[in-house]
């Protein structure tokens, strides 16, 4: 997964790659006032991206579990 989420955010580059990230400017968003500069925790963008590349691994190691999930 560190191998998949670092070549995602490398093809993305250093700019485009805030994109995946929570970051919002004042105003933006009732729940962030101030606004939030978050290189952590992914937007809902960034969260499909990376759950993708997750179910895309689980499929690729072929267990169970992988046919229970669905990729979109």
């Amino acid at each position: 997964m560190h191998r998949r989420s670092e070549a995602v955010l490398k093809a993305y580059g250093p700019d485009s790659s805030r994109t995946l990230f929570n970051q919002l400017k004042p105003g933006e968003n009732p729940n962030y006032p101030k606004g939030i500069e978050d290189n952590t925790h992914f937007n809902p963008k960034g969260a499909k991206i990376m759950a993708g590349l997750a179910v895309d691994g689980l499929r690729e190691l072929q267990i169970g579990l992988s046919g229970l999930v669905l990729r979109q």
